[in-house]
């Protein structure tokens, strides 16, 4: 099973992660492309492209989209 872990678009750093039958595979946070510190309010487009490759699926390979809503919320 292949999960897309992505944060919630108003964490204060966007991230996206790859899970491949419970094993991390790839994580990284939105801001580390964009150049923006925290990337606030910014889709991780380029941060779940990123994990895609490394993991070297592509979006059509994803099982089921996880999206996380932590205390690191402004609200």
């Amino acid at each position: 099973m292949v999960i897309l872990g992505v944060t919630h678009l108003a964490s204060w750093n966007p991230a996206a992660c790859i899970i491949l039958d419970g094993e991390l595979l790839a994580f990284t946070e939105e801001e580390r492309f964009v150049r923006v510190k925290h990337a606030p309010a910014i889709f991780p487009h380029k941060a779940i492209q990123f994990c895609l490759n490394v993991a070297g699926l592509n979006r059509g390979d994803i099982d089921i989209v996880a999206v996380g809503f932590g205390k690191d919320i402004a609200v």
